[in-house]
């Protein structure tokens, strides 16, 4: 009984560790049927260039046809247009295909509908030779593998794509910065085959994608539209097949107009208050254009910093700040002139002044003597608005009355005299010719004082309205300029958005 069970214990061992090596050898040979299957398609690639002696070095156009290849491009990202080094950057997918007949069938005894090829193995294949005629700078993407693929169709079509960072030319007019638009070129051209033994042609008719998701890194530039177009060049050597692409950008002017053109507007308009302070008030004036006249300065030296191009014509933001500063500039020597009208309009109103109190003062007593000092100071009085022809009609009729007034108190002296002698009154008793004649003399003084001075606050408001002068030059400023700058405004507008682009270069 014993050695019954000691048998049926080996037999169940035996049995376990038997099925473990079956399942071992399965999983092995699906191991070796997976690595066969991985290995295959290189294998079978290479078989078939070996089984067909496939020559690299021939293109794989029928003899006397144009072998054709087909571009397509998926653009992953647009870098900045750069106005500095006049170019933009690509990410893109760079896509060919073509058919080689030497390939076809090479999938007929697999039931793969397309072989990948690995990077490994491109050596082996014959590749167009494109390049991008207008590039400054390629690079192929290598993290962490090589980014290139061949895949190989079963009737010979090869599609092979890269990834490629790309720096190109682009030459931009900078007549309308920053309201200005830019076409910047993507042009693939054949480097060895000449048009009689290759030609590229777009996919499709014209194959860009990705643009409507691409966008560019900063928001200074947006892409408007794209256009395909043929740039086939002749060179000594033959025509060689050039296809390109036209990409539109616009430039965003938000950006300029809260930048420049609001805190320039705001300059300007700040520099009109000149017009409105005293033309005796120097210091603020004076102050005031200056500090203007420095904030466009340092806005004109922001708008050609470093990074602007320096181009032989003419910007659109070039002549709005000039503009603007010649604005600044009119508004100082409007100044200038006003303060100098003023001050020489002042300097003869104080010599007219002096000359007036000089003849007052020397207003001789003489004329008052007897009846014969009116006639005399009748004769001084035409002299005086002969003179003085400043002094308005009206005053001068005043003055006239005046002086006859003075002359009949005269003759009613000598009248009162001669009757006060007659009635027998005693001399002593009645007033002297003499008192009579002082007491006239001093009142008849006062008026003369009071003409005088007439005369000169005649003198006086002339002058001052010669002074206005100035006044009134700013008070013409007022209008004018604001006038001027908004006909500027209208023109600038019109001229740089409606007008249609012109290549200032």
């Amino acid at each position: 009984m014993k050695q019954y069970f000691t048998f049926f214990v080996y037999f169940l061992i035996k049995c376990i560790f038997s099925v473990d090596v079956i399942n071992t050898n399965k999983i092995d040979k699906k191991k070796h049927v997976v690595l066969d299957s991985k290995w295959g398609n290189t294998d079978l690639f290479r078989n078939w260039i070996k089984k067909i002696e496939y020559n690299k070095y021939i293109p794989p156009s029928p003899k006397g046809e144009v072998l054709i290849v087909k571009i397509s491009t998926f653009i992953n990202s647009l870098g900045d247009i750069n106005e500095r080094d006049f170019d933009y950057t690509l990410n893109v997918f760079f896509r060919q295909i073509w058919i080689d007949k030497r390939l076809a069938g090479i999938l007929d005894n697999s039931s793969l509908s397309s072989l990948a090829v690995t990077h490994d193995s491109h050596d082996a294949l014959w590749l167009p030779d494109a390049f991008f005629d207008n590039s400054k700078m390629e690079y192929f993407h290598k993290i962490t593998q090589p980014n290139a693929m061949i895949r190989i169709y079963n009737d010979g079509k090869i599609y092979f794509s890269q990834r490629l960072t790309l720096t190109l030319w682009c030459h931009l007019e900078l007549g309308y910065y920053p309201m200005d638009k830019q076409e910047c070129k993507f042009r693939i051209m054949a480097y060895k085959y000449n048009t009689r033994e290759l030609q590229y042609e777009w996919h499709d008719g014209g194959s860009l994608h990705g643009l409507e998701e691409a966008k560019l890194s900063s928001d200074v530039f947006v892409l408007v539209n794209h256009t395909f177009y043929n740039c086939t060049t002749a060179y000594e050597t033959g025509s060689y097949s050039c296809i390109g692409a036209t990409l539109n950008f616009k430039r965003q002017f938000y950006y300029y107009l809260i930048q420049v053109y609001v805190p320039s507007i705001l300059v300007v308009i700040l520099s009109w208050i000149s017009f409105w302070l005293d033309p005796q008030a120097v210091p603020g004036r004076i102050s005031l254009g200056l500090l203007t006249s420095l904030a466009i300065t340092t806005q004109m030296a922001g708008a050609s910093s470093s990074v602007m191009p320096k181009v032989s014509y003419v910007k659109a933001i070039d002549v709005w700040l000039t503009s603007c500063m010649f604005f600044l500039f009119a508004a100082v020597v409007e100044f200038a002139i006003v303060n100098t009208i003023a001050r020489r309009e002042d300097e003869k109103a104080k010599v007219y002044k002096k000359l007036e109190k000089r003849r007052r003062k020397n207003v001789s007593a003489k004329s008052f003597v007897n009846n014969g000092y009116c006639s005399e100071n009748e004769n001084l009085n035409q002299r005086r608005r002969s003179h003085y022809g400043v002094v308005s009609g009206e005053h001068l009729q005043k003055r006239t009355v005046k002086t006859r007034d003075i002359e009949c108190i005269s003759s009613n002296v000598d009248t009162n005299f001669s009757k006060i002698s007659m009635s027998g009154i005693s001399q002593k008793s009645a007033p002297t010719k003499v008192n009579i004649l002082k007491k006239l003399k001093k009142e008849y003084m006062k008026r003369l004082s009071v003409d005088t001075i007439d005369d000169i606050d005649s003198i006086t408001y002339y002058f001052r309205n010669k002074i206005r002068k100035s006044v009134i030059i700013d008070k013409i400023c007022r209008v004018l300029f604001p006038i001027l700058f908004i006909i500027f405004n209208l023109t600038y507008w019109n001229i740089y958005i409606t007008m249609p682009l012109i290549n200032f270069s």
